[in-house]
């Protein structure tokens, strides 16, 4: 604990003594000279001079520099400075009278850059698709190799599928801290898009400034810098009476203090219908017991599925000081509640009456720093969060599909199998540090150190008289996860390569009840080593390949260890899941002129899974267990292309074969299944998108987009299946097409957005064969005001 807490404030106790050099920019009759370079002769020491002329180079090791000012249509000049104090330094540009030729100047967004790194990652800026969609998981389904499945619903927690890999062996980040952290109900289909900047979809290799235990796969969440002042808001309504809307307000102040409120709210009745078995209740005659009639299938409306969330935000910071680059405090509050109208699966009857309300509030800091002349690199974000759980299943009532009891079972109450009661509390520890050190000129080293701790109290009410209460044993969970990594550029930036290993540590607490409801401590604890290694050529200036492995480790949640307090029970003889990841590709990518371009990708993987963490199937209560072993294999593609200027195709083809490897005896199937499908993994699926991007139509200043979007995925099983093929247990083949467009007005200020999901009205589905929503439809307004 005091290594721990030495090196939470190492930052404030160890930087070298810094100045700053500022001043103004005008010409020669004493105007402001805006978008002006300043370069100091110190690596990546530079500024740009603002509308004003104003600028400002920070964090300056004392010493003597040449101090060169620049820019088009004035003379250059260069002069020697001495740094030992602050500085003000007002310089006067002459005007050229040089004829200049063009220039063309290019860069790369950073999600293009992220795509670019020896590790595989696919990046996407949310700017590009805002108007699109409301939730992240719709934006990251659209990804090769990737599919995101929910249980039907809007607010539904979902699976996210990266190559073969999915549940828990896939983690979720939002800067760098993992979200069963700082919002532990929330998952990709809840969060909200508003503050994010982009997503990185990491398939393989996990870097290790995202050091969590994870098997090959991981998506992190990077949030918006706060650079300028803003105020922002969108409202979108759709059907099932969908409404989701979102409000924030930025203020910097002379772009170093700044100060950010974000507030939102989601809702929806989820009411769509779909097609389930309905069971009747026949005369029961003389005796008097309830006589049920299975009739068949038909088309019914959800009764009891309400999903809503409101969530707010404050946060304030500082940047480009003498003691931080960076500084930031953050609070968050998040409230959802939901009914519950089904299990895993779509049984005979119906949920009506059982509720999961949650209530979550977070408090994170960050701070980064450039050290020792800026080779180092100190990145620090720690985070506390408590939530509260209250789920309740005390119901005698039987429901069926059409909303009508059916039954009433004094004997047998609750509808997840066990009359629940219960509140939750889970307190939430977390903190990273990252330190990134430049070795030499394209070599550098990197360490990471990930701890984690969550403590989980349980309130059991008595169902008939609420006032009266245990208090379950804490469960508990503590990890440290600890890497270093070396990084080197070689011959001439046609090579990098990293390696890595990381070391992994945890401490799993719970109990379990015997039969007769006394109480069994259980504990689980280990400390094993992992490894990587990612390998990129430049073949050309638009080829190059690259391959990786690694060696993960997944340790089980403290849901799946010791049970929610609810629906999931306890399992004692879990243990961590573990996976030998082999990923190799190789990328075009060529811009012919303007308006033209084309980018080409293939990749391959191979994933030798061992322990599989999953809900044993059909288990009442629902219980994880290490299930079976299972390998996989496969090969995407992605293919974009630009053409006539304004016209973008994209299109993406994965296949993946999963199958069982070996059986193990801890819930899961017998030997005979296996070399048979896995369950629950989408073989084969493929997305396509053509849209049309138009900056001031016909000169009226609006710019426009349209898109239509088809996806398909084939039939999949979703239970284990032997040499003759069950038919019941495959999903039929689906078939989703979209379209739709936006408008925005004055400068950028108002977008206007509809979208038409799934036109066609086709049958959709989800884990399980769960049915999606069909035909559907959003519109949405976004109001920005920026530089204010």
């Amino acid at each position: 604990m005091r290594q721990y807490l030495i090196l939470l404030f190492l930052p404030i106790s160890i930087f070298a003594q810094e100045y700053s050099v500022s001043g103004k920019i005008t010409d020669e009759y004493g105007s402001p000279v805006p978008y002006v370079n300043i370069v100091l002769s110190l690596k990546t020491k530079y500024a740009i001079s603002d509308v004003d002329g104003f600028y400002r180079i920070s964090n300056i090791p004392q010493g003597t520099y040449t101090l060169t000012v620049s820019s088009l249509g004035f003379e250059k000049t260069s002069q020697q400075i001495t740094v030992n104090k602050n500085l003000i330094l007002n310089v006067t540009l002459n005007e050229s009278s040089e004829k200049l030729g063009d220039i063309v100047i290019t860069t790369k967004k950073s999600s293009e850059k992220q795509e670019e790194r020896p590790i595989s990652i696919r990046s996407l800026d949310i700017a590009e698709v805002a108007t699109q969609t409301n939730i992240i998981s719709d934006v990251v389904d659209k990804i090769s190799g990737v599919r995101i499945r929910r249980s039907g619903s809007v607010g539904d927690q979902s699976d996210v599928s990266i190559n073969g890999l999915n549940g828990t062996a896939v983690r979720t980040f939002i800067d760098g801290i993992p979200l069963e952290f700082l919002y532990p109900r929330a998952d990709l289909a809840t969060l909200p898009l508003s503050g994010i900047k982009r997503i990185d979809v990491y398939k393989g290799v996990l870097p290790v400034n995202l050091g969590a235990d994870a098997l090959g796969g991981g998506i992190n969440i990077v949030t918006e810098d706060n650079l300028v002042n803003r105020i922002r808001g969108s409202y979108s309504v759709g059907s099932f009476n969908t409404h989701i809307a979102d409000f924030n307000v930025n203020v910097v102040n002379d772009k170093q203090t700044f100060f950010k409120v974000t507030a939102g709210l989601q809702y929806s009745d989820n009411d769509y219908t779909f097609k389930a078995p309905i069971r009747v209740v026949q005369n029961p005659g003389e005796t008097g017991t309830p006589q049920f009639l299975d009739i068949g299938d038909f088309n019914v409306r959800r009764f009891h599925d309400r999903y809503r969330i409101q969530y707010s935000s404050v946060s304030a910071g500082t940047r480009n000081k003498k003691w931080t680059d960076f500084a930031q405090i953050q609070a968050n509050y998040f409230k959802a509640d939901r009914q519950l109208q089904n299990g895993l699966a779509i049984d005979r009857v119906a949920f009506g009456e059982a509720t999961d309300e949650s209530e979550t509030v977070s408090v994170i800091g960050r701070y980064r720093k450039k050290l020792i002349n800026e080779k180092l690199k100190l990145n620090l974000i720690a985070n506390y969060s408590q939530e509260v759980v209250d789920f309740t299943d005390t119901t005698a009532n039987v429901y069926n599909w059409l909303g009508n009891v059916i039954d009433v079972n004094e004997n047998s109450r609750g509808e997840f199998g066990e009359a629940t009661l219960t509140e939750t509390t889970t307190d939430n520890y977390s903190n990273r540090l990252s330190l990134d050190y430049e070795i030499a000129e394209n070599h550098s080293i990197s360490f990471s150190n990930f701890l984690a701790y969550q403590d989980r109290e349980t309130l059991a009410f008595d169902i008939d008289n609420p006032t009266e209460f245990d208090v379950l044993p804490a469960q508990s969970t503590l990890k440290n996860i600890s890497g270093i990594q070396y990084s080197a550029t070689l011959f001439n930036e046609k090579v990098e390569a990293i390696a890595a290993a990381k070391n992994y540590l945890y401490d799993l607490r719970g109990f379990t009840l015997t039969q007769n409801l006394s109480v069994i401590d259980i504990r689980q604890e280990d400390n094993f080593l992992g490894w990587n290694a990612a390998l990129k050529v430049v073949l050309s200036e638009n080829i190059f390949i690259r391959g990786s492995y690694e060696r993960g480790f997944l340790i089980p949640t403290i849901d799946q260890f010791a049970g929610n307090g609810s629906n999931i029970e306890a399992n004692p003889r879990l243990i961590p899941e573990e996976s030998d990841n082999y990923n190799f590709g190789i990328t075009f990518s060529k811009a012919f002129n303007d308006d033209y371009s084309l980018f080409i990708a293939a990749n391959g993987f191979i994933r030798e899974q061992r322990n599989i963490i999953a809900i044993i199937p059909e288990s009442v209560p629902q219980q994880f267990a290490n299930l079976d072993d299972a390998d996989s294999q496969g090969v995407e593609g992605e293919l974009k292309v630009k053409f006539l200027g304004d016209f973008n195709y994209v299109a993406n083809v994965s296949f993946v074969d999963k199958v069982f490897a070996r059986a193990t005896t801890q819930g899961g199937v017998g030997s005979d299944l296996v070399g048979t499908l896995f369950p629950n993994t989408p073989r084969f699926f493929y997305n396509t998108e053509l849209s049309w991007n138009k900056r001031n139509v016909f000169n009226t200043g609006i710019d426009a987009r349209l898109y239509t979007g088809f996806t398909h995925v084939d039939t999949f099983n979703i239970r284990p299946v032997g040499q003759q093929d069950n038919e019941n247990a495959f999903v039929p083949e689906q078939n989703r097409l979209d379209a739709g467009f936006s408008l925005t007005f004055y400068d950028g200020k108002l977008t206007t957005a509809f979208n038409a999901i799934n036109i066609t009205d086709e049958d959709l589905f989800d884990n399980f064969s769960i049915p999606r929503p069909g035909r559907n439809f959003n519109f949405k307004v976004i109001y920005e005001l920026s530089n204010f």
